[in-house]
């Protein structure tokens, strides 16, 4: 076939190159709404954002009927969830939910987000809901409080990173500023080719060539 062709004019079988591949947050915006929301009784919107270190699930929490915020007139309430990066599984990015709390914009006192605490397995409720998405964005993990980022949905983006994808070893993960999380990869082969000819606008890619940079990366814990 073609790729293949095309592929071999990538590959290095010399070396073995370190990428830093970065990924918008913003691109996440329309399949959150499509697969995720859409499709849970209890999501309403939810969008991602993200500071140094930490990723931002924001939208709106549908109550159910039999909860006690339904029968006090709370159909719609909004929320916020925190998750920091706990490791990687193969292609597979851990997320760990530090904080899921409610909270009512509007209200001079937020009673809302105090009552959040006290409203049992809400969290676990909330992560089981991100991964009812058909194609898996996100899934279960053995963690109650964790949900795994399935990194192959963007990078089936670009076929040559599919193609090519048991050449590329996963070495680290970060949250970082400015709605961005950032993949460190190991491969042979020449991923910034593949990115200006097949890349879509929400991935970027740069080789680290510094020789300390990449020793940090694999020798601090993800």
């Amino acid at each position: 076939m073609q790729w293949l062709s095309d592929l071999n004019e990538f590959a290095n079988p010399l070396s073995t190159r370190m990428y830093k591949v970065v990924l918008s947050l913003d691109a996440l915006g329309p399949a959150l709404d499509r697969y995720v929301a859409r499709r849970s009784d209890l999501l309403h919107t939810l969008a991602v954002s993200s500071d140094e270190g930490t990723a931002h699930f924001n939208g709106i929490y549908l109550p159910r009927p039999a909860d006690r915020l339904f029968s006090l007139g709370y159909q719609r309430v909004e929320f916020r969830s925190d998750f920091t990066v706990s490791g990687t599984i193969r292609n597979l990015v851990r997320l760990h939910a530090r904080r899921f709390r409610l909270y009512d914009p509007e209200a001079t006192v937020d009673l809302m987000r105090i009552a959040s605490k006290l409203i049992p397995g809400i969290q676990r409720r909330f992560v089981r809901a991100l991964c009812t998405s058909t194609p898996h964005i996100f899934q279960t993990a053995e963690i109650a409080d964790e949900v795994l980022l399935n990194i192959e949905y963007f990078l089936e983006k670009v076929p040559a990173f599919m193609n090519a994808f048991g050449e590329i070893s996963l070495a680290r993960v970060r949250i970082i500023e400015n709605n961005r999380v950032a993949f460190y990869v190991q491969t042979n082969l020449f991923l910034v080719r593949m990115v200006d000819f097949f890349g879509p606008e929400y991935l970027s890619l740069e080789e680290i060539q510094d020789r300390d940079t990449m020793e940090m990366l694999w020798e601090s814990p993800p």
